[in-house]
């Protein structure tokens, strides 16, 4: 088991068994001690590359999710049916190569989802669905041959959640949640409009920062992931990318199957 997955399970059974417990100190001091790991890494590597740290070339395209309504999930958003236009974002974390295995990413801005009324950023990344493996990366070709999760699970009021995105055509994905352990249950679809211009923008997506109402990060992921973010922040100015050279091909991001269809 990953140090992170360690601590991933060590907090969720934390949320999950109660906060006062030994088991909820342990994972917030291990979540504390991993945070600071994280911000001198990711800072380091922010320093080196003049840019983020990871997923710092991308590919910005419009979205649109639906939700049926149908399940009791929690979170405002995902239980009442309707469609919502969001903005989107597809990388790959390394982005030393536009192809060949990598972390794959897709960021979701959701306008006016957030707990006072404030955009809403959620992060997806290529891992696992298991009971292990969702707290686990899992190197891909392209965002359409395997399912993307939150990894970190969320949530104030009706236990720690997370959320995916499954493939389900190009560019096409089922948007379904699950607990900290189980099934994943489908809730919606997300839909990505990626025959505009290839361009990439100097947007920064924050889950921390802007959460989904009702997926608000504990006190633990919040501890993991903010030092990590403030220092990616501070040593690194993302900026504009207009030309299409430069700009991820599509079949790096959603892989060459998904331009035959």
């Amino acid at each position: 088991m990953t140090v992170l997955a360690h601590v991933v399970r060590r907090g969720a059974g934390s949320v999950a068994g109660g906060a006062g417990s030994v088991a909820g100190e342990a994972g917030t001091l291990a979540a504390k001690a991993g945070g600071a790991v994280l911000a001198g890494v990711f800072g380091s590597m922010a320093v080196a590359r003049g840019d983020k740290p990871l997923h710092a070339l991308g590919r910005v395209a419009p979205g649109r999710l639906t939700v049926s309504g149908r399940r009791v999930t929690g979170v405002p958003l995902l239980d009442r049916p309707g469609t919502t236009e969001v903005w989107c974002r597809l990388s790959r974390a390394l982005t030393v190569a536009t192809h060949g295995l990598d972390v794959m990413g897709i960021a979701v801005r959701i306008p006016g989802a957030g707990p006072g009324g404030e955009d809403a950023d959620v992060l997806f990344a290529s891992t696992g669905t298991g009971d292990l493996s969702r707290y686990l990366f899992r190197p891909r070709g392209s965002t359409l041959t395997g399912p993307l999760t939150t990894l970190l699970p969320g949530g104030r009021s009706g236990g720690p959640r997370l959320l995916g995105l499954f493939p389900d055509g190009p560019y096409r994905y089922r948007l379904v949640w699950s607990g900290v352990r189980g099934a994943w249950t489908q809730v919606g679809t997300l839909e990505i409009d990626v025959e505009g211009p290839a361009l990439d923008e100097p947007v920064r997506f924050d889950p921390v920062g802007r959460p989904l109402r009702g997926l608000e990060p504990p006190v633990w992921v919040r501890r993991l992931r903010s030092p990590a973010y403030a220092a990616a922040r501070t040593v690194s100015r993302p900026h504009a990318v207009t030309d299409p050279r430069r700009v991820p091909p599509l079949d790096a991001l959603g892989g060459a199957e998904a331009l035959r269809r």
